[in-house]
């Protein structure tokens, strides 16, 4: 079953050889984490949900000046698609089964990678960057027979 991310941050072209992803990074890796911190023994929460960095991993690529660029000036870079693909259970197309759409972004982390020998597989691993970006407002949306959209925004946290 093929499964694969790609990532596309606006005005930041990435290389990726797929087809009609020309413009987008492929992700290696990706990471979001958000806690909720929460007292077990009262019941309840400590303080409000914490929102993590969104974390992908993808080799290095046409991209990776321009988010170096954006994190040493403190740039927005405006808004980021993420995409996870997977052959359809049903008729074994590929489909995009769930996206991620940030907005109001910045990079607040990058980090280039040379994985190590211990780190490879049978696949050679290219040189990565490892980038976290921050946000103001992220979409979830399971596209999969039908779709269920979610939103979160620090503008409008209850709405």
């Amino acid at each position: 079953m093929a499964m694969k991310v790609f990532i596309k941050v606006k005005d930041m072209p990435g290389s990726s050889t797929e087809s009609g992803r020309e413009e987008w990074s492929e992700v290696r890796g990706f990471s979001h984490e958000m806690v909720y911190p929460f007292d077990m023994q009262d019941m309840s929460g400590t303080s409000e949900p914490k929102h993590g960095a969104v974390k992908i991993w993808k080799a290095i690529d046409k991209a990776s000046p321009k988010i170096y660029e954006a994190l040493a000036k403190k740039s927005k870079v405006g808004e980021i698609d993420i995409e996870f693909e997977r052959d359809n259970p049903n008729d074994g197309k590929t489909e995009v089964y769930y996206t991620i759409h940030l907005e109001d972004c910045r990079v607040i982390y990058a980090r280039p990678h040379i994985p190590t020998t211990a780190e490879k597989n049978e696949q050679s691993l290219p040189h990565m960057d490892e980038v976290g970006y921050a946000y103001r407002k992220i979409n979830w949306t399971w596209k999969s027979g039908g779709q269920v959209p979610t939103t979160f925004d620090f503008d409008d946290p209850n709405s």
